[in-house]
């Protein structure tokens, strides 16, 4: 996943390849199940 492996992106810019990446597997179709990556990404929170 882009938004994990690139060190140079501002949490910012993995917030929204993270939501990009939901919403484009939404629009074809594909039931993603969040992770705790997504999680803290999306919610800037930390889960176990």
């Amino acid at each position: 996943m882009a938004a994990k492996n690139c060190h140079k992106l501002s949490s910012e810019d993995r917030r929204y390849l993270v939501l990009d990446a939901m919403e484009c597997a939404r629009a074809a179709g594909i039931t993603i199940k969040h992770n705790n990556f997504m999680m803290e990404i999306i919610y800037g929170k930390e889960y176990d």
